[in-house]
């Protein structure tokens, strides 16, 4: 038989573990994986009923950065069931009155079919659904907010309910909301040594004989050129986001034709040239 949620602890470490070691290898250097991962913990513990619980995590900072990648790759692996797949907050935020609030109770709603599990949404730009209560903010868009507050700790609590959500609008978003989630954590551009994975991640038949730091392993010429340039590309994409990177790299494979076997200062100046755009 299925027990009751609140009687034992579902998280499963071993494939969070697993996850991070995975994500560890695109946001090198950045220390948000090992706070969610404790996040996670105290939100899988056995409910205190004399304790009012958290509802969730909240990631925060600058587009592309990969907060909902980190948010559904975690939230799956500690054991969460996603009621539905990962979504923006504008893709249900209707124009139409009461639209929004019945969307969001159809989605909450499916958390009862399964009161014994966890349950989970995972929303990106979730400011858009719960924005600041202030004379600028709509009706329509206010009564949005009250059903996720009655959801998330309100008279409507959905006990086995959570919601990870990403924002670049942090402080746009309601007050009452961001109490519900005690866990907030920025995630940042990568940093040189982030950088330096990313791209030998992207481009490794490209680059040439260079180790993990970019050093070269033989002394050659080609080598040589090879730690050149990949430095050139990590400095290049200072201040770059994960994906303004990725699409970097995408086209620099795209200006390298099929008879060369490494990149040549030719194709850094274009990439140089294509970050400027």
């Amino acid at each position: 038989p299925q027990r009751p949620i609140k009687n034992k602890s579902w998280l499963d470490e071993e494939a969070l573990n697993k996850a991070m070691v995975g994500l560890k290898q695109t946001f090198k250097g950045s220390d948000v994986l090992d706070k969610c991962k404790t996040a996670f913990s105290e939100l899988t513990s056995p409910p205190d009923d004399s304790i009012k619980m958290t509802r969730g995590l909240l990631l925060w900072g600058p587009p592309g950065t990969g907060k909902t990648t980190i948010m559904e790759n975690l939230a799956e692996a500690a054991g969460f069931h996603m009621i539905v797949k990962p979504f923006a907050g504008a893709d249900i935020n209707s124009g139409k009155v009461g639209d929004t609030e019945k969307i969001l109770g159809a989605l909450t709603d499916r958390s009862h079919q399964l009161t014994w599990a966890p349950c989970c949404l995972v929303i990106d730009e979730i400011d858009a659904l719960a924005p600041d209560r202030d004379a600028k903010a709509s009706e329509h868009k206010v009564d949005a907010l009250s059903k996720l507050l009655s959801v998330f700790g309100g008279i409507d609590d959905h006990r086995n309910l959570f919601v990870f959500g990403a924002t670049n609008r942090k402080t746009d978003m309601d007050k009452a909301f961001l109490r519900r989630l005690e866990a907030k954590f920025y995630v940042g551009v990568p940093d040189p040594d982030a950088r330096m994975a990313f791209i030998l991640g992207k481009l490794p038949a490209l680059i040439g004989r260079v180790d993990a730091a970019g050093q070269p392993l033989a002394r050659t010429t080609s080598a040589s050129l090879s730690h050149e340039l990949l430095h050139s590309l990590v400095n290049l994409t200072t201040n770059f986001s994960g994906a303004n990177i990725e699409k970097l790299c995408a086209k620099v494979s795209q200006d390298i034709d099929g008879n060369r076997q490494r990149m040549t200062r030719s194709v850094v100046d274009k990439a140089r040239k294509r970050a400027r755009e």
